[in-house]
């Protein structure tokens, strides 16, 4: 639930200070005492987010995803990805797989 400042104060939600991209890999620090949220950690960001919007990935699954041999691995945020034919598709960000894409496969 987002909280604001004052009821005239949206869009600035007082309580989100950043945002961070599906499929991103996070640290869990701690949690609350409800067990609802999770503190996490990425490389960019920090904070509390719902645990149910957390995807755990088990020991098997992360050994398969360590061993992908076709990431597409931009230097920066935002590179643009084009299909064949020269058209925009998307801006990659750093750590999409190739099979995110349909143009690669």
């Amino acid at each position: 639930m987002p909280k604001f400042s004052k009821k005239t104060g949206y869009p600035f939600d007082r309580w989100q200070n950043s945002l961070i991209f599906a499929g991103t890999p996070v640290l869990i620090t701690h949690f609350d005492t409800s067990l609802r949220f999770a503190h996490i950690q990425a490389g960019f960001v920090y904070g509390w987010v719902e645990v149910s919007d957390i995807g755990l990935v088990s020991e098997a699954d992360s050994a398969k995803i360590q061993g992908f041999k076709n990431y597409v691995t931009p230097s920066a945020d935002k590179v643009v990805v084009k299909d064949s034919a020269g058209n925009f598709y998307t801006r990659a960000r750093i750590g999409y797989r190739d099979s995110d894409f349909r143009v690669f496969t």
